[in-house]
């Protein structure tokens, strides 16, 4: 089975990205479920109850995907087709034969902890098209089209074979070249998502550069990041391919990594038009310690 989650994102309504499955539930709804929207979130302590519902199913989607973080162990393993057991009461577990794909339904990126696990197998198809009630003609350049309101009850209907066809067709396809092609604004569109939830990778993007020469102790890197240095370790080592060096020196320090560095202190001028008198700025990151300064009018603040 492909290693494969799958999440269909439309900003706002109209876009056609529900209406799919809600037509195919109708049609098969011993393959084809619905599962609730909280059940991978980390933390929800009732997601057994729901997850007995993968039980036989081929397709399952969530109706709008909430902003909060998702369970991506979860997660990988429903992706990956396995056998996962579930609780039934406390002290007794169901084992459940993965058989279905995930489908997420949202109007708005994932928000995943990214590691080369999730990485992998997240898939993105973007729903920029709109279908809305308004729309006169057919607009290919802003992507608005005419709606057709009874569409839903026509591919329950009149068209619920043509519907099935059309997946078994490009399912015997898959059989045949195991290959599926993903157009390049999806790619683009994964690869952004991916980014923006890599806490690490966007700090290691914006404060460190490459070179042959270069070095990275681990005391650096303690200081800069608030993780564990096996946490660090991992990662750096994911982002980069560059293996940690226990015995590298690195003036007083030993043990790090080669091929990067982080960035020397940035001086900024702060201009003494935009500070009449004493301000307080907090800067702050997502994996930084944060810091109150202090700045006075025409400071030279140098932030490592």
């Amino acid at each position: 089975m492909e290693k494969a989650l799958y999440f269909m994102v439309g900003v706002g309504g109209n876009n056609g990205k529900t209406l799919i499955f809600e037509a195919l539930q109708e049609i098969m709804p011993n393959y084809v479920g619905e599962i609730d929207r909280k059940t991978f979130e980390n933390g929800y302590c009732k997601a057994h109850k729901h997850l007995q519902n993968l039980r036989g199913k081929h397709i399952v989607y969530v109706e709008e995907m909430s902003g909060k973080e998702q369970n991506i162990e979860v997660l990988k393993q429903i992706g990956d087709g396995k056998v996962i057991k579930n609780e039934i009461m406390y002290g007794t577990d169901e084992t459940i034969n993965v058989m279905c794909k995930l489908f997420f339904l949202s109007n708005c990126q994932a928000n995943l902890k990214i590691d080369g696990g999730i990485g992998y197998r997240y898939k993105q198809i973007c729903h920029n098209s709109s279908f809305q009630p308004q729309n006169k003609t057919d607009d290919f350049t802003t992507l608005q089209f005419i709606q057709i309101r009874n569409l839903v009850g026509l591919l329950k209907g009149k068209y619920k074979h043509a519907l099935v066809q059309l997946l078994m067709d490009y399912a015997h396809n898959y059989t045949k070249n195991n290959v599926i092609d993903i157009p390049e604004e999806f790619q683009e569109a994964i690869k952004n998502t991916l980014d923006s939830n890599d806490e690490v990778k966007c700090w290691f993007d914006e404060f460190c550069e490459y070179g042959e020469d270069l070095k990275c102790s681990k005391q650096e890197l303690e200081e800069h990041l608030m993780k564990p240095f096996r946490e660090i370790q991992v990662e750096i080592q994911r982002i980069t391919n560059i293996k940690y060096d226990k015995g590298l020196r690195h003036g007083k320090n030993r043990g790090g990594f080669k091929g990067f560095m982080i960035k020397p202190v940035c001086n900024i001028d702060v201009g003494s038009q935009l500070w009449a008198s004493y301000k307080c700025v907090t800067v702050c990151h997502p994996i930084f310690r944060t810091l109150s300064i202090s700045l006075s009018r025409g400071t030279l603040l140098k932030i490592g």
